[in-house]
């Protein structure tokens, strides 16, 4: 069969690098992004567009035969050829359709619900406590109609005038919170010109070792960690928030002609777990000197494909 095929004259692209890249256009409204790309000679059934993480993938595969000459278009392994676009930052996973007509693959993406914005309320004082940042700013003369904090997402907004008094320069801070920050229980305090926030931090989750191997997928995260001598049992895994920590101390003595000598080992790391993650599932797991952090992709996240339709 195959050589039958090669009795016509053929062509073989079989390096990615002198590929040109699909010309596209993009567009924006209030509600959706929009992206237009030009594949003229391609049909439907020639084009698939996955949700990788925070990128679309779209892949070509085309192998048609033109005026007697055996067109072929491969990567180097053999794989179809493909393209890549990051996802804006407010576009939303779940509303991404694609539609192909005329040589032109349109892509919409609607936009997601932007952050809430939350105001806390000042008072006239608050109970400090030692676990929790503490954030003081000087405003004489001002009143709590002129000072204004609040919470979007993870960024904290603090914006105070002068008034009529003018003992102070207006000003206004955004500031990223810590990922140990329990924004939920934020407070602040106004008085006697000074204003106090106090941001209280989360509790440590105690992560229990298991023995085992984590076992990769599109649907769970692996985070792997090399504990080279530290048995399962030695290992303290935490998590404060997307923050987990791992420590072990190992300390073994031995005797040799009467003389004794102990070797310590010490082991801490930290990693940041993703957004995309549920916390909540985190666990960890250790075999044969590696310890795995695993947790599952939430399900908005998870790769998945679009269905391409035919506009006519």
């Amino acid at each position: 069969m195959a050589l039958t095929i090669f009795r016509y004259p053929f062509e073989v692209d079989c390096h990615p690098r002198r590929h040109h890249r699909m010309r596209r256009t993009q567009s924006e409204t209030e509600d959706e992004y929009t992206f237009n790309l030009v594949m003229p000679g391609v049909n439907r059934d020639a084009v698939k567009v996955e949700v990788v993480r925070r990128k679309l993938k779209i892949s070509l595969t085309k192998v048609e035969v033109v005026r007697r000459k055996l067109k072929i278009s491969l990567t180097k392994d053999g794989a179809s050829e493909a393209q890549w676009i990051s996802l804006p930052k407010y576009a939303d996973r779940s509303g991404i359709t694609a539609k192909a007509k005329n040589g032109v693959l349109a892509i919409t993406i609607k936009k997601k619900t932007r952050d809430p914005t939350k105001k806390i309320d000042l008072r006239d004082s608050i109970e400090l406590i030692d676990s929790a940042y503490k954030l003081d700013y000087s405003v004489p003369g001002a009143g709590v109609d002129d000072v204004q904090v609040s919470i979007t997402g993870a960024r904290l907004t603090i914006n105070a005038q002068s008034g009529s008094m003018d003992f102070f320069d207006d000003f206004r801070r955004t500031l990223s919170t810590p990922s140990d920050a329990d924004l939920a229980n934020v407070s602040a305090a106004l008085k006697d010109g000074l204003l106090l926030i106090q941001i209280p931090k989360l509790e440590p989750v105690t992560v229990p070792v298991e023995k085992g191997q984590a076992t990769e997928s599109d649907e769970l995260y692996v985070a792997y960690f090399r504990t080279p001598g530290i048995p399962a049992e030695k290992i303290e895994v935490t998590r404060v928030g997307r923050k987990v920590e791992v420590e072990a101390k190992l300390s073994d003595s031995m005797k040799e002609n009467d003389f004794y000598s102990s070797v310590e080992t010490e082991f801490s790391e930290s990693i940041y777990l993703p957004e995309s993650v549920d916390l909540e599932s985190t666990r960890a797991v250790a075999e044969n000197g590696v310890l795995a952090i695993t947790a599952p992709v939430l399900e908005t996240e998870r790769p998945r494909e679009v269905a391409v339709q035919s506009e006519s």
